[in-house]
Parts: C-alpha cells; sequence; structure tokens
C-alpha cells in the first residue's frame, strides 16, 4: 500500500522530467529555422503589399492623364480635318475637361497640353495650369516658349521631347521645383493624329512628396524603413522621424549592392550610408523606380531572441500545466463533495429541481442517493403547500392569495406617479403613456368582477352542496368565455377576471357572448338556474391605478346585480 503524496510524487518527477527533455528538444529545432524563415516571410509579404500599393497609386496619376487623351482622342473623331484640332474651340474644350480630372485628382499640382510648333507655328500654343497646394484652385500661367529652348535642354523642355521622341507615354524623373519649394514628378502622353501626326503632349505634374510620404506608413519591426530610389538622379528618397521627405544620394557600394543582389536573390544584406547591417529587398516600379524595403539585422536577431523567451515561457506554461495535471487528480476526489454542496446550496434558496448522485462506490455515493431523496420529497411537500395556499380547492381556479400577488405589477405605483396633466392629455389622444424617467409603458387592460345572484338563497332552500355546485359550474363558465385571461375566486360567490392581449381587444365580443350563453345554454342546479352579475372597467377610460378601475368595475356589478334583481321581479 503506497501513500497518496508518494504517488503524487512520482506523477510530478516523471512529469518534469518528461517536459525538460521535449522542450530542450524543440528549443534547439525551433530558434534554429523559425527566426529566419519568418522574418523572410514577413519581408517578403509587406514589400508586395506596398509594390502593388505604389503600383496603384502611380496608375491611378496615369490614368488621369490617360483619360485627357482618351477625351481628345473623342474629339478627334468628331473633328472634320486635322486642321481643325488646332483651333481655339478644341483647345478650349480640352482645357475644360483637363481641369476637370487635375481637380479630382489627389496631388495634382498643374495639368497641360502644348501643341508641335512645328504644326501651329509658335511654341507657346496650348495652356498650362497650377497652383501650389492642392486646397487653391488652379490658375492660368502663361506656357513656356518651347522654341527658346534647344530639344537637349532637358531642364526646360524635356517634358516635350522626350515623350515626343519616345513616341510612348512615360513617367519624367522627379525634379525640384524652386517656386513651389517642392519635388515633382509628371506623366506625359504624346498625341499622334489618326493620320500620325504629332499633335502635342499631355501632361500632369504630381507632387512627388505626396507619393514618398506614403513610405512613411509603412510599419516593420521597430526601425524598418521604406525607401524610393530613383537611379537616373541617383536620389533616394524617404521620410523621417517627423513624417518629412528627405532625400540622399545614392552611394556607390548601395548602387553596386542592390543592382546585384537583385537579379541574385529575394532577401539579402546590405550596409547602409551609416554603416549600419540591414537586410533588404526590393521590387521595381511602373516609372522605373525602386522600392526599397531594410529592416536593422539587429532587430531581425531581436525576434530569435524573443523566440528564446517564447520558449522559456512555454517551459514555465508546461511546469504550471503538470501542477494542474497533479490538482486535477485531486480534485478528482473532491469533485462530488463539491456537486453535492452546490447543489445543496440551491435546496437552501428554495430550488428543489435539481438532483444529484455520484457513483463512486463510498459514502460519498450514500450520502448523496439521501439527499437526493429528501429533496424529491421536500419538493412534494412544498408543491402540495403551494397549491393549497394558491389554488380554490372547489373550483380549481386561482384564489385570492394568487390573485393578490399578480395584481402588484399593476399596483407598483408606476401610475400614481404619472403626472395628470400629461396624463389627461396623453389619453384623451389614445396615446401610450410612457413612465417619466423610464422605459416602461402602461399596459392596456380591463377587469371584470362577476357575482353569483341568489347564491345565498340556493344555500338557504337547496344546500350548501347545490351551491357549491353552483360555484363550480359559474368558474367553469366564466373560463370557458375568457380563455385567454387570468381569472380567480376572490370570495365566496365572487370571481375575478383580468383581461389583457386578445381577450382585451375582443372583450365587448366576449361580454356579450357571456351574457347571451347563459340566455340560449341555460345552466342549472336543482331548481336554480345560474345568472352572474358583472362588471368591467377598462385601463385609462376608468382610471389610472388599478384600485380606480377595480372600484369602477365592481360598481358596474352592483349596477347589474340590482337591474338584474329588478328583472326578474
Amino acid at each position: 500500500m503506497k501513500s497518496i503524496s508518494e504517488k503524487i510524487l512520482k506523477v510530478t518527477i516523471c512529469g518534469l522530467m518528461l517536459i525538460a527533455l521535449l522542450m530542450s528538444a524543440v528549443s534547439v529545432f525551433v530558434v534554429n529555422a523559425i527566426s529566419k524563415k519568418d522574418s523572410e516571410s514577413l519581408m517578403t509579404e509587406v514589400s508586395e503589399k506596398e509594390t502593388l500599393r505604389f503600383d496603384n497609386e502611380f496608375e491611378f496619376l496615369q490614368n488621369s492623364v490617360i483619360t485627357v487623351a482618351a477625351y481628345v482622342n473623342d474629339l478627334e473623331q468628331s473633328c472634320p480635318s486635322e486642321s481643325s484640332m488646332l483651333e481655339p474651340d478644341f483647345c478650349q474644350k480640352v482645357q475644360d475637361m483637363a481641369l476637370s480630372i487635375a481637380n479630382r485628382t489627389d496631388g495634382a499640382m498643374a495639368v497641360y497640353f502644348r501643341y508641335d510648333p512645328n504644326l501651329v507655328g509658335n511654341g507657346t500654343s496650348g495652356f498650362f495650369w497650377s497652383r501650389e497646394s492642392d486646397d487653391e484652385q488652379f490658375s492660368y500661367v502663361e506656357p513656356t516658349d518651347i522654341l527658346q529652348y534647344e530639344e537637349e535642354d532637358t531642364e526646360h523642355v524635356g517634358w516635350f521631347y522626350k515623350p515626343k521622341a519616345k513616341q510612348e507615354a512615360m513617367w519624367m524623373t522627379p525634379y525640384y521645383n524652386k517656386n513651389l519649394d517642392v519635388f515633382m514628378i509628371s506623366f506625359v502622353i504624346p498625341y499622334y493624329t489618326k493620320s500620325g501626326t504629332f499633335l502635342g503632349v499631355i501632361g500632369m505634374d504630381i507632387d512627388f512628396n505626396k507619393i514618398v510620404q506614403l513610405t512613411g506608413e509603412v510599419s516593420l519591426y521597430e526601425s524598418g524603413t521604406l525607401n524610393l530610389i530613383d537611379f537616373s538622379t541617383n536620389y533616394i528618397y524617404g521620410t523621417d522621424e517627423k513624417g518629412e521627405v528627405n532625400h540622399t544620394t545614392v552611394s556607390t557600394d548601395l548602387y553596386n549592392t542592390l543592382t546585384e543582389k537583385k537579379t541574385e536573390e529575394t532577401i539579402f544584406n546590405l550596409t547602409d550610408e551609416n554603416g549600419i547591417q540591414r537586410i533588404a529587398c526590393v521590387s521595381v516600379l511602373p516609372n522605373d523606380m525602386w522600392l526599397l524595403l531594410s529592416v536593422p539585422s539587429t532587430e531581425i536577431n531581436a525576434t530569435r531572441n524573443q523566440i528564446l523567451i517564447i520558449f522559456a515561457v512555454i517551459m514555465a506554461v508546461c511546469l504550471v500545466v503538470s501542477i494542474l495535471f497533479i490538482a486535477h487528480f485531486t480534485n478528482q476526489m473532491v469533485e462530488p463533495l463539491k456537486k453535492l454542496t452546490k447543489v445543496t446550496g440551491k435546496y437552501a434558496k428554495g430550488d428543489w429541481e435539481e438532483t444529484y448522485t455520484c457513483d463512486t462506490g463510498d459514502e460519498i455515493q450514500e450520502l448523496s442517493e439521501s439527499i437526493s431523496v429528501m429533496a424529491i420529497t421536500t419538493k412534494s411537500y412544498i408543491d402540495k403547500i403551494y397549491q393549497l395556499a394558491t389554488i380554490d380547492e372547489l373550483t380549481g381556479l386561482k384564489n385570492r392569495n394568487c390573485y393578490m400577488a399578480y395584481i402588484e405589477k399593476y399596483k407598483s405605483g408606476y401610475y400614481e406617479d404619472f403626472e395628470e396633466n400629461q396624463k389627461n392629455e396623453r389619453l384623451s389622444k389614445g396615446e401610450k403613456a410612457v413612465i417619466p424617467g423610464g422605459n416602461l409603458t402602461l399596459p392596456q387592460y380591463a377587469v371584470i368582477v362577476f357575482d353569483i345572484n341568489d347564491l345565498k338563497h340556493v344555500n338557504d332552500m337547496s344546500g350548501h352542496e347545490n351551491g357549491d355546485r353552483l360555484i363550480v359550474k359559474a368558474g367553469k363558465y366564466i373560463t370557458g368565455v375568457f380563455k385567454h385571461s387570468q381569472v380567480f375566486r376572490i370570495g365566496g360567490d365572487e370571481f375575478n377576471a383580468i383581461l389583457e392581449g386578445e381577450d382585451y381587444e375582443n372583450r365587448e365580443e366576449l361580454c356579450k357572448q357571456f351574457e347571451t350563453g347563459l340566455v340560449e345554454r341555460p345552466i342549472i342546479i336543482g331548481n336554480t338556474t345560474l345568472t352572474i352579475s358583472y362588471g368591467m372597467a377598462c385601463f385609462r377610460e376608468d382610471g389610472i391605478s388599478y384600485d380606480e378601475v377595480f372600484r369602477r368595475a365592481d360598481r358596474r356589478m352592483y349596477q347589474n346585480k340590482k337591474d338584474s334583481k329588478l328583472g326578474r321581479e
């Protein structure tokens, strides 16, 4: 025979040894594999998502210019000749459309349509509209004279001659606008007529800072960064900690690293201008700029350290689990007692519905079975007592005790608190009366007081047995008519019905049915025909409290009894 403490000790030691061996093996395997795989997967996913986001941004801006070019094409279809496309009216229509599109394009700073000087004989034909910020309206600016500059002068007329030479839409290299103190980027479409004649260019200047600011919305590790690189100018753009746009020159080492690794690996190492080792991922955008995502290597290694901490936590959790595992066995021994205590607690509060017996094969089982038998017996006695307390023994209807408890909800004081002037005003309009200070609504109901006529005479002349039979028949008749209402026997020959819902809505019809039923199908006990006097009163029509409604119904019942007696005489 071994003691329980000895058994628990052996289980604990075995469990802890098993956990230590298992967690050691898992730690060695996971720490070496999961860190690199997880970081590479995360960076690739973020890089792909950001590339798609920038692609969509550039595509949206392109579509604005493409829409203007498509409009020019539509206008060309309706022109009688190519020469009519050089007329002011044609240019005005294009200008109206271009301004409409530019006003709906976030970041648009200028929009223009410039004719080929070879067609119009001057270098200023067309239009140029610009603004200094999104909050301002576009204003007309005198177009630059293209003929004043050589075709090789990229700084001043590259936006015109480069698309013309390339013969396709293109993004221009970002440039710094000194007048607006902002970096700009342009998308330009060279337009050719149906005959292949070069008509001119359609373009839009975009606030490049707004595009660069998108790089600051990336959150990767603690200090992961996203940058745009333009190798045509060797600028790398990004945002600082304050969200302001900045740019620096791409170093030779960075350029070599990027151009080499881009074709070899998806994820690679690089050293930034501050000598910090970083893990990087790059992709190419539609305007030939590169998107560079990078994270310091120290932060990637920090993830590995976090994994080690996680495993330490797992080890601690396993120890806790071991303790809980041991506690489970102890709990199995005391669980029946806990359940038995819970059930007996309900018995103490008057809830005798639940019983509990366990199958432990010991004294606890015997105790639970005895308590269950006691509960069943006690509930039976309580049910009988409740029956005697609330049910009328003669008629089987609910008695006066039950009646008094039931009408408490009508006498809770809500109605007395209802302001008299509000009551009169709303009741006169037939509105629902809302209780001040709450969301309760006064219910609709009617009270009917019944009284058996000449019951004393029957008791005196035919005996109490016939009188009791008369009471029973009266109760059955009342409940047969008012099927959906609460009916109570509140005195020897007195009954009360409270009409709600369907019976309340049909109260007049039910009362007529009640009267005609006793005439058409009389109930006779001995030599006596059952007659019942009644009086009905409705809440809101006859009072604002239950007592007022009841008193009105009671008075009407006595008036009905008096009228009935005069009729019988």
